[in-house]
Order: structure tokens, then C-alpha cells, then sequence
């Protein structure tokens, strides 16, 4: 039995230096394959190689879209309000307008924190961690839509307090933080 294990100890010595096989490879950045091209799958931008302008541009301009389509809801809301509800309506949005981007940013900053998180991931070519740390941050974000939504629901009269919203416009800014603060979940995924 003895000489046996040294008969495969020494075979296996000879086929490789290390006495490691094809099999036991680390994941080392020496051994793993160079990717030069773009995947057929991949509908993404490779940040990795080539110049970068062009796809900064390319990457910067859904951030930006999104903030204009927020801007646009909410001038869409206050021309709504002016028009067809009061002016103390319009008050009352204009006074809740803090409050609304403040979640806005919330979400953008924890939507960047998980773009980090996955780019770390490709840039040491982890592929498999990328649906892990996606799925992650997608519940986290419902998560806490959930619970600020409901915390928010739970205290709408002292953050319109807290904001120094006027009494004449307080019913109308309530109604409007308390429809928000239900749509904050669905806002966040």
C-alpha cells in the first residue's frame, strides 16, 4: 500500500514541478483567462478596456436621464396642483419638495454603493459573485423602501413640522408626503 502511494506521489511529481494537476488550479489573475472581447451576452460596457471617455459618457447619461425624469415629476406635480387643486396645494408640494429628494438621493447613493460593490467583482473576475451582490442590493433597497416608507407614514406630521411647513398649506402637503411615502417602495427597485 506504502509503495503504491509513493508510485502515484512520484507520477504525480512528474507531471508538474508543483506536484499540482491541470485540475487544482488557483484562481490566481495569472491563470485565469483574459477576456478581450465582449461577451455575446454582455450587452453591457466594458469599463476594462479601451479609452474611457466615450463610455463614461455612455454610463453617465442614465444617471442623469434619471434625475431629469425626477425633476419632471415633480414639475409635472406642482403645475398639477397649481392648475386644477390651489395655490396652497402648490405651497404644500414646493414644502415637500426637501423631504422627497432627500429619499431620491438615498436610493441614487445606495444604487452607486452597489455599482462599487459588482465593478470590484469584475475587475478581480469573481463573475459568479455578481448575481449574489445584485440580488443583495435589490433586496436591501426593497427593504429599506419598506421601512422608511412606513416609518415615514408613521411621523409625516413631524417631518412637515420638522420642515417648518405653513398652516395653511399643511393638509395638502399631507396628503401629498403620505402618497409618496407609499410609493417609496416601488420607487426603490
Amino acid at each position: 500500500m506504502e509503495s503504491l502511494q509513493r508510485d502515484i506521489s512520484d507520477e504525480r511529481d512528474a507531471r508538474r514541478p508543483d506536484g499540482r494537476d491541470e485540475l487544482d488550479k488557483s484562481n490566481s489573475p495569472a491563470t485565469r483567462p483574459k477576456r478581450n472581447r465582449r461577451d455575446k451576452r454582455d450587452n453591457g460596457i466594458d469599463m476594462l478596456n479601451g479609452p474611457l471617455p466615450g463610455k463614461i459618457l455612455r454610463f453617465a447619461i442614465p444617471l442623469a436621464l434619471s434625475s431629469i425624469l425626477q425633476q419632471l415629476l415633480n414639475s409635472a406635480d406642482a403645475s398639477i396642483a397649481g392648475q386644477f387643486v390651489s395655490s396652497f396645494s402648490l405651497a404644500g408640494i414646493g414644502g415637500v419638495n426637501p423631504v422627497t429628494a432627500m429619499f431620491v438621493n438615498l436610493f441614487v447613493g445606495l444604487s452607486i454603493g452597489a455599482n462599487v460593490v459588482v465593478a470590484m467583482h469584475v475587475g478581480a473576475g469573481e463573475f459568479h459573485s455578481i448575481k449574489k451582490s445584485v440580488h443583495t442590493a435589490m433586496a436591501l433597497s426593497l427593504i429599506a423602501g419598506v421601512v422608511l416608507g412606513g416609518a415615514g407614514l408613521a411621523q409625516d406630521p413631524w417631518v412637515l413640522d420638522a420642515i417648518g411647513m405653513p398652516e395653511d398649506s399643511l393638509a395638502d402637503a399631507l396628503t401629498y408626503v403620505r402618497l409618496y411615502f407609499c410609493a417609496i417602495p416601488f420607487l426603490t427597485i
